[in-house]
């Protein structure tokens, strides 16, 4: 049982007091629950990469999962081990997942790609990542998740140019084809590159 104190009356001063009193219990609670995350997700995945829920029974991991002292289901898992392996990929001190919370930090894991073909040199990702984490504390879920998607939009837009791009290369070797005498906008190498440059930023947009 609880030991904070129950209030069903009083005056309007003394509920709003017991109000934020039951507010920073909730918020602490959250954050308790919310530092266990990387020890638990660490074991299941022991459990999950040796197959030890045989020795329980269990024909698979999933079956294990959904087990009646367990309860997940493989999403709630994947989500949770998403954010753990984000959170060290990136050399995030482990303090500041409950100061974010898990579904700002689930934001930020599944928008990993986009970061990744927007910034594709580590150095500038890494601050990036620790720009997004220092702003997202101070939003709501709703926010952050605009101001990710916000990011991914500027991404698609290049993603466009990109294709006219590449829709002009290829049309100019059609024609150099036709016509030797015909000239390229840039060496075939260089489109070759930009080539694999969209290539890969429309995998990771699933584009």
């Amino acid at each position: 049982m609880t030991d904070f104190p129950a209030v069903v009356s009083g005056t309007i001063e003394e509920r709003a007091d017991y109000a934020f009193g039951l507010h920073q219990r909730i918020v602490s609670l959250i954050r308790r629950i919310t530092e266990q995350i990387f020890e638990l997700t660490d074991y299941l995945k022991q459990m999950r990469d040796e197959r030890l829920y045989e020795y329980l029974g269990y024909s698979s991991f999933k079956e294990y999962l959904a087990s009646p002292e367990i309860g997940w289901s493989l999403a709630t898992f994947n989500r949770y081990h998403q954010i753990v392996e984000f959170w060290r990929r990136y050399g995030i001190p482990q303090e500041e997942l409950p100061e974010l919370g898990v579904s700002k930090a689930s934001v930020l894991a599944q928008y990993e790609p986009i970061i990744e073909a927007k910034y594709p040199e580590e150095s500038e990702r890494q601050e990036v990542v620790r720009t997004l984490v220092l702003e997202a504390k101070d939003l709501s879920v709703g926010d952050f998740r605009f101001a990710v998607e916000q990011l991914a939009g500027s991404v698609r837009d290049e993603l466009r140019i990109l294709r006219y791009d590449i829709a002009g290369y290829l049309s100019a070797l059609r024609q150099r084809v036709l016509d030797p005498k015909t000239p390229l906008p840039e060496t075939i190498a260089e489109a070759i590159e930009k080539l694999a440059e969209f290539e890969a930023k429309a995998r990771a947009l699933g584009g």
